[in-house]
Order: structure tokens, then C-alpha cells, then sequence
């Protein structure tokens, strides 16, 4: 938590003082056959919803009015790293090493004038509303200041903004979104509008083209030739503000029940689903998360902003940072680059998904492994903050972390406070070690598009040992109801188990335009069907256990939740991907392995006794086939399925090692990089069949186990 020394001055504080022991309460009255009560946050048993006085902001235009209420002009809003030089066909480009700051004020001037100067091209007939009605607006682009400033000036008009995820134009989904949402003008990037010109043949709505960057006489001469040839205009983005500057006119905000933005779901089995969202919907979200976590400095810290601004968690969680007045740093968008640009941005503030934390977690664990009086002087480090964080949920310590942990803590600029996780599960023993090594709180949370990433949320300074989710958020309510195809119960001791349902001023109604999937998901009652399974423990707090989705049946009759068994092998360091297959006529699950070549080839030196360079394609490949190799790595799965508690029949039982990574270019990956699972079945169907033809595995002797 950003914490103050002055308790008048926190922004949204917890009604009463919390009671670690209890965190969440089934409402009195609401139990019923084949489900549970509906469970509330102790600390706030009123379910909070939009008209509560307490709330500050209506809609998200609101939430930057609120800031600049309560906040210098000067502060920090968003800041990028400049470009030098441009990248050429030999060289990667040259950035600064300092990032450029619009402040507070100068980001509400720009979305002021190019909201107006939107506003003008619907004045003019240029663009118009959807078959219902909605002014639709795309945004296509990584992460950076315009990304958020043209969502601002779409809102501030009573727009509806729609993502395009910034990998698309290798699939089909962005056509399908364009045509879906009936997309008349959308912003991008120059890398992508030849990718949107060469969509107006097939994209009849689309009318506008903006360009997010400046462009040289000549490709501006181009792309206006070729839009025109297209139907399309093509504007650049400077154009569009400049006439606004120009020609003002006034905000017509939103009322909060209008639709904010459809945001579009992965289609991991069929077309993307575009899940509408109000602004009531997002406002309680971020209200939700603010309650008891954040409080002010007055120093204006950074946010460090990679995630996708498509998915709803980092859109999300910027909206909370400009709530608390946090200026925001964006990442270039290339990966290698993460953690210089951390060290440049110095965030306070660091969200993460699982896949990257573990990737910390394994690059930084195994150098606290030394001998002699270091190593030694390490573990009683962070043995000693282990024990403190279990007691009093302390995360800091005068002494160690001088000794010990300020070092580590550099890889990320040195000043983190709040690191929040989300979007898979992890394991409680990694949360722990990162609020000890890096000395800051850890907000695990659990959320889903449908209810803007708010399902619930840990305590700050829970001293309980990690792996939960926590209570559920002030905004929502969660009740389990049975599973019996999987032996999940509401009834079930210790603690009650079932599919987790939501609802809550943070869920939406309805998929735009689809009314079967509307229907399986949204019930009478506004439940929201999350299709994951989890249970209450007995301190009230949230535990994710498996899916119902993606769930096949052995031959034996034994449900497997895939998705649940490729991420209990998700933290071993060889692996980079998995996908898990289960054959219905078979008794067991195997599975396609990508190997992290840069663990995998001393793994591999090792095994084979004999060099692997990781550089080379041929020798890891030549690995990969090696039965020894394919064996060893088996073996640390298997001890990485007993720790996790895999069932039996759940455990990877026989294994293909491939080296070419699932990608959305060679179609196993969705534009939001999750699994399309027909897709690797089709690809890797010869060698997932030759598997099978093996046979049943040969049950493994407790000597070998010993030995593995």
C-alpha cells in the first residue's frame, strides 16, 4: 500500500479496521439447495454500488476530473521514452534514456481538443453511429500516452471505444471486430495502417483512418492515394487536434449506465466475444480496487504501464493509478527491453501477469543459492522476512534488506511499493518470496473481463500465508454453486467448493450482439458464470482450483480441467509453453512441451554430457528428440505435479519437446495469447498420436522415484 503518515488524508479508507481472521461472511438468509451463500467483504458488508455518497466520480471522464481536483496541474500524467533514431532493416531503434512527461493539465488540454476534433467529423457526417445506435471508435496500438489520452476525448463525448489488439493484422479477428462493432472511424499506428487500408474492401463500415503518428510527405501521399482508392480518409491525429484547438467544443458527458467500451474477449474456439461495458461497470471496478489499498504521498508516483491496454486488467488499472494521481510510464512495447526501461521509469507501482513474475522468480531465485557465509547470511535473511511477513505481515526490515534485498530490488528502478498479479493463478510460496525480495505488497487479485478485473482483491498486509485471491472487492458479491460432473460441492468440509458466480455494479449485462452466449453466462439473477471453480477457506478468502471449461473426460470417467493442469507446470523454469491434451478413449493426459532454450541447453549439456549451444537451432532440436533429455524433463514434471497437488490422473504421463514457440503467427496462439486448443491438436496431431501409440505408461517405482 502507498502509505501515509496522515490517516485523514487517504483516499478511500476501510470503513472499519479489518479482520484478517474473517475476511469475507455469507449473508444471512441467502443459502440455497446446491449452492452457497452469497459471500460479502467483512470490512464493508453493505455491498458498495454507484450510489453510495461515498463514491467520487460517475464515469471515467469523472476519474480525470477527480484527479485534477485533488492534484497539482504540474504532476506527472504519461510519460514515454523518446525515439532517437528510427529503426532501420539493420538495427533495432535508439530511445532516450529518460522518459518525456505530459502533465495533468497538459493531457486534459489535448483530450479537449481531440475529442472536439472528433466531434466535428460526426458534426460533419463524416463517421456516424452503429446499427444500434453506439458511436464506435477503435484504438489500435501498443501502450503509449495517445492510447489513453484518444479514450479520454472518445468518452468525454458520450463515445464508445473499442480495442483492437495490437497483434492483430496476422489474424482474422481484426475484420471481425471492425464489421461486429460496425467501426466507422479508428486511430492507429503507422505500422498498422496499410493493415487497416487493406481492410476497406472487406470492412464496409469503416470510414476514417487516424494516424497516431506523424508521417513523411511521402507515406502520407501514399496511404491518402490508397485510402482514397479504398473509399477510406486518412487523417493524422495532430490534424484532428489541431482542429479541435481550433474549434472547441463542449464535453457531453456520458450518463453512467451508457456503454463505455466493448471490449473483445479471445477466441480460443470461434470469433472473439465483445463484452459490453458501462461505465458504472468500470467505475465500480476501480472503486472496488481503490477501497483500503491506496493512499497519498503527494509525490506523484509512476505506474510502469506493458500490458495491453486491449485487456481489461491494465486498462483497468491505470484508471485506479490516475484515481490516485500516479503518473503513468509506457513501456516501448519490446519485450527485451522491460526491465531497462523499469530501471529508467523507477515505477512505485508494477503490475504483472503470472507468466512474467515467474520468469523474475526463476532468473532471480536460483542466485540466493550460493555457499559459504553469503548463502548462508541470504537464506537467514529471508528466512527471518518470511517469518515476520507470516506474523505481522510486515514487508520491510531495517537490516536485511540494506544487507540483502535493496540490490534485487534495483532490477525494477528500486522504488517499488505495489506489485498486483492477476490473469492466471500463481503459487502462494512465489507471491511471499516477492514481497520479501522486493520489499513491497503483493495484490494478488481475480477478475475476468466480464466484471472489469474486480472480482476480489487481497489485503494489504495480510499476514496469512499467500495462494488466496482474497475477499471478495466491496463492489461484488460471490456465492459457489455445485459441480457435480467434478465432485465440487457447496456442502463440502472444510471448506465449500462449486463454480465461482459474480455480481455486482462491476458485471456486465450482456455479449454485444450475441444472445446464446449472453444467456449461458448471465442468469435470471445477474449472476455472472464465471466457469471457474474455487473455494472459501477459513479465514473467508478466495482459492482458484480448476475450471469448468476446457474440461475433457478420461476414458475411466475422471474429469481433467486442462487449463488447471498447464499451470500447475507453468513455474518450472525449462518451460516456456505447454498444451495439454486428454483423449477421451485414454486413460491419461499428454502433453506438447516448448522448452525456454536458455535453461534448456545446460539442462541439456548436462543430460547428453556434451555441449548444447542455445544459439544453436540444429543442437537444441537434436536435443529435444534425445529420449534422455525428453525423460529428464518428464521427471522434474512429475515432481512438479506431486508439489502441486495434481491428481493422478491429472499428471502428464508422456511428452513431444518442441522447440518452435506457439505464436499468433503460426496460428496456436489467440490475439490475446491464450491457446487455441483445436488449432494445436491439428498441428502437433502425428506426434500427439504417437504418444498415445506408446502405450500406457509403466507406473514409475519408488526407487526411480527417488532417483528422479
Amino acid at each position: 500500500m502507498l502509505l501515509t503518515s496522515d490517516a485523514a488524508d487517504i483516499v478511500f479508507p476501510w470503513p472499519k479496521p479489518i479482520d484478517f481472521s474473517m475476511q469475507s461472511f455469507e449473508v444471512p438468509g441467502t443459502r440455497r439447495a446446491g449452492q452457497t451463500g452469497h459471500y460479502r467483504n467483512s470490512a464493508h458488508p453493505e455491498l458498495a454500488s454507484l450510489d453510495s455518497p461515498l463514491v467520487p466520480f460517475k464515469t471515467i471522464p469523472g476519474i480525470l476530473d477527480y484527479a485534477l481536483s485533488r492534484n497539482p496541474g504540474t504532476y506527472r500524467f504519461l510519460g514515454h521514452l523518446p525515439i532517437l533514431k528510427p529503426a532501420t532493416l539493420s538495427s533495432p531503434p535508439v530511445y532516450a534514456d529518460e522518459y518525456s512527461w505530459l502533465t495533468y493539465e497538459e493531457g486534459d488540454v489535448k483530450r479537449r481538443h481531440i475529442g472536439a476534433g472528433i466531434e466535428h467529423l460526426y458534426e460533419q457526417g463524416v463517421v456516424g453511429a452503429n446499427e444500434e445506435g453506439l458511436q464506435t471508435a477503435g484504438i489500435w496500438s501498443v501502450n503509449r500516452p495517445e492510447w489513453q489520452l484518444i479514450d479520454y476525448a472518445l468518452m468525454s463525448y458520450s463515445r464508445v471505444s473499442v480495442s483492437l489488439y495490437d497483434t492483430f493484422g496476422r489474424d482474422a479477428c481484426a475484420e471481425y471486430i471492425i464489421n461486429h462493432s460496425g467501426l466507422q472511424l479508428a486511430f492507429t499506428t503507422a505500422s498498422h495502417i496499410k493493415d487497416l487500408l487493406a481492410l476497406g474492401g472487406v470492412c464496409p463500415s469503416l470510414k476514417v483512418v487516424v494516424s497516431i503518428d506523424d508521417l513523411d510527405p511521402v507515406a502520407w501521399g501514399l496511404y491518402q492515394a490508397w485510402g482514397k482508392e479504398k473509399g477510406l480518409r486518412v487523417m493524422l491525429l495532430s490534424e484532428l487536434e489541431k482542429l479541435g484547438r481550433e474549434s472547441p467544443r463542449p464535453y457531453r458527458y456520458p450518463q453512467p449506465e451508457d456503454v463505455a467500451t466493448i471490449s473483445y474477449t479471445s477466441g480460443t474456439t470461434g470469433n472473439p466475444k465483445g463484452v459490453v461495458l458501462t461505465h458504472k461497470n468500470l467505475v465500480m471496478a476501480v472503486y472496488s480496487h481503490c477501497i483500503g489499498n491506496f493512499s497519498r504521498k503527494g509525490n506523484n508516483e509512476v505506474m510502469f504501464s506493458y500490458l495491453p491496454l486491449a485487456h481489461i486488467y491494465g486498462r483497468t488499472h491505470e484508471q485506479i493509478a490516475i484515481t490516485n494521481g500516479l503518473a503513468i510510464g509506457y513501456s516501448s512495447g519490446d519485450t527485451l527491453r522491460l526491465l531497462e526501461e523499469c530501471r529508467l521509469c523507477q515505477p512505485a507501482f508494477f503490475i504483472a501477469v503470472p507468466r512474467v513474475l515467474n520468469r523474475i522468480y526463476n532468473a532471480v531465485n536460483p542466485l540466493f543459492n550460493v555457499g559459504g557465509l553469503k548463502g548462508r547470511m541470504i537464506q537467514h535473511a529471508l528466512a527471518v522476512k518470511l517469518r515476520n511477513l507470516h506474523t505481522t505481515g510486515a514487508v520491510t526490515h531495517p537490516v536485511w534488506d540494506r544487507l540483502v534485498f535493496n540490490k534485487v530490488r534495483q532490477l525494477l528502478g528500486g522504488k517499488i511499493e505495489v506489485m498486483a498479479s492477476g490473469a492466471a493463478p500463481i503459487s502462494g510460496e512465489v507471491l511471499d518470496w516477492f514481497k520479501v525480495v522486493f520489499c513491497c505488497e503483493m495484490m494478488q487479485g481475480y477478475g475476468m473481463t466480464e466484471n472489469c478485473a474486480a472480482a476480489s482483491h487481497v489485503y494489504s498486509s495480510d499476514p496469512l500465508p499467500g495462494g488466496t485471491v482474497g475477499p471478495p472487492s466491496p463492489g461484488n458479491e460471490i456465492k459457489l454453486v455445485d459441480v457435480p460432473a467434478m465432485k465440487y460441492f457447496s456442502t463440502d468440509r472444510p471448506c465449500p467448493r462449486g463454480e465461482i458466480c459474480l455480481r455486482g455494479d462491476n458485471c456486465f449485462k450482456r455479449y454485444y450482439k450475441d444472445e446464446k452466449n449472453t444467456r449461458e453466462t448471465v442468469d435470471d439473477e445477474a449472476w455472472v458464470h464465471t466457469g471457474d471453480v474455487g473455494l472459501f477457506d477459513e479465514h473467508g478468502r478466495l482459492v482458484i482450483i480448476d475450471r469448468v471449461k476446457n474440461i475433457m473426460k478420461l476414458s475411466q470417467g475422471e474429469y481433467v480441467a486442462l487449463e488447471k493442469v498447464e499451470s500447475a507446470y507453468s513455474t518450472i523454469a525449462l518451460i516456456a509453453q505447454i498444451f495439454v491434451y486428454g483423449d477421451g478413449t485414454q486413460d491419461y493426459v499428454v502433453a506438447v512441451v516448448v522448452p525456454d532454450p536458455v535453461p534448456f541447453a545446460p539442462f541439456a549439456s548436462r543430460i547428453l554430457g556434451k555441449e548444447v549451444d542455445e544459439k544453436n537451432p540444429a543442437a537444441l532440436e537434436e536435443a529435444a528428440r534425445d529420449q534422455r533429455v525428453v525423460d529428464a524433463v518428464l521427471g522434474i514434471m512429475m515432481k512438479t505435479a506431486q508439489r502441486e497437488g495434481l491428481k493422478g490422473f491429472e499428471m502428464v504421463k508422456r511428452i513431444h519437446i518442441s522447440m518452435e514457440p506457439f505464436t499468433i503467427e503460426n496460428g496456436l496462439l489467440t490475439s490475446t495469447l491464450k491457446l487455441k486448443r483445436r488449432d494445436g491438436y491439428a498441428a502437433y496431431k502425428k506426434d500427439i498420436d504417437a504418444l498415445y501409440a506408446l502405450g500406457a505408461p509403466v507406473p514409475v517405482s519408488s526407487s526411480e522415484k527417488a532417483r528422479l
